[in-house]
């Protein structure tokens, strides 16, 4: 009876010695004679750039570029280090240069924040939390009170970001998103 088992832990060991030779062999890296062709989209894995050169970056996390909403979303941004901010929807792309100025135009739609006393901090607002924007008061571009609720289309959304003295310190990107 030793016997057996001797000779089956001998046969087992080679089993798995040719066992291992035969996975070495097989598993090996080939060399590969054709470059790999594959077209790669690297602005997909580049960040967009932000909406005014001049400001440190907000990272925006929801909703990507392109990415459909509905009523129950919620905007998810980084931008708890400014002292002001504030989150706008616009219809078309602004322009860089009226916004810089603090001119807002028909291509406003919503936005909220904490210069108009809406609450804010600097991280998420709900798509149901939007105010109207009043491009006509150019004290107060946003309502206070009034708020609005999106209907089906395309929009791009905007975060900004304004130190002690209301200085435009922070931006993000101009990000399209779909809303249904």
């Amino acid at each position: 009876m030793k016997i057996n088992v001797v000779f089956r832990r001998k046969e087992i060991l080679n089993i798995l010695i040719v066992v291992s030779v035969f996975l070495n062999i097989h598993c090996t890296k080939v060399e590969n004679d054709t470059e790999d062709t594959r077209d790669v989209n690297i602005s997909a894995i580049q960040p967009k750039d932000i909406f005014f050169k001049n400001t440190e970056r907000i990272n925006q996390l929801n909703p990507f570029p392109g990415q459909t909403i509905s009523s129950k979303s919620t905007f998810t941004f980084e931008a708890s280090s400014v002292t002001y901010g504030a989150l706008l929807i616009f219809n078309k792309l602004p322009s860089a240069e009226n916004l810089e100025k603090g001119i807002i135009d028909e291509s406003c739609i919503a936005g909220v924040s904490n210069i108009a006393s809406h609450d804010w901090d600097g991280r998420t607002v709900q798509l149901s939390n939007l105010y109207k924007c009043l491009p006509d008061n150019t004290l107060e571009i946003l309502s206070k009170t009034e708020k609005v609720y999106l209907e089906g289309g395309s929009y791009y959304w905007i975060v900004l970001g304004y130190d002690d003295s209301f200085a435009l310190t922070h931006s993000s990107p101009a990000l399209l998103f779909n809303y249904q």
